[in-house]
């Protein structure tokens, strides 16, 4: 049996931007990066949407949203509620 070679221990984890991206989940398969965008700008300047699509590029439900700031978590929360309810 043939094991995978060690070349990916020396990759480092860049954990800069985490304190600015927040995980989306449960959502629309209908919306579009666009939509979400318009959503999570009023929590704070969003820089950067990145949702997850299959290989037919259809939205799996879930996205990371960066924001040019640190997320406020009450404001994010009060957000999720809004989408979800």
């Amino acid at each position: 049996m043939n094991l995978p070679d060690d070349s990916w221990s020396g990759l480092k984890e860049d954990r800069s931007r985490d304190a600015l991206t927040a995980f989306v989940s449960n959502l629309d398969f209908k919306l579009s990066e666009d939509q979400l965008r318009e959503i999570f700008s009023s929590v704070g300047e969003v820089t950067e949407i990145r949702l997850v699509r299959n290989f037919k590029g259809q939205s799996k439900g879930f996205a990371y949203v960066q924001f040019k700031d640190e997320v406020n978590g009450k404001l994010f929360n009060k957000m999720q509620k809004i989408i979800y309810n």
